[in-house]
């Protein structure tokens, strides 16, 4: 049974690597559990994508103002 359980969302938000490998393995035996597992990847990715950016800009200005 697929439930698409939100845990599995966590587990890819914690761990990206499982989660887009499990996505992967999942797609077409549980599609709903894959979905979560898949959008807790992105999650997590785009979400430290943003925090490189933000984190790289304040200190360019750090910089540029001493």
């Amino acid at each position: 049974m697929d439930s698409g359980n939100v845990g599995w969302a966590f587990l890819a938000i914690l761990i990206p690597p499982i989660g887009l490998t499990l996505w992967i393995l999942w797609m077409k035996d549980k599609p709903k559990t894959a979905r979560m597992l898949f959008i807790g990847s992105l999650i997590s990715i785009l979400g430290y994508v943003l925090t490189v950016l933000i984190l790289s800009s304040s200190l360019r200005l750090m910089i540029y103002f001493q």
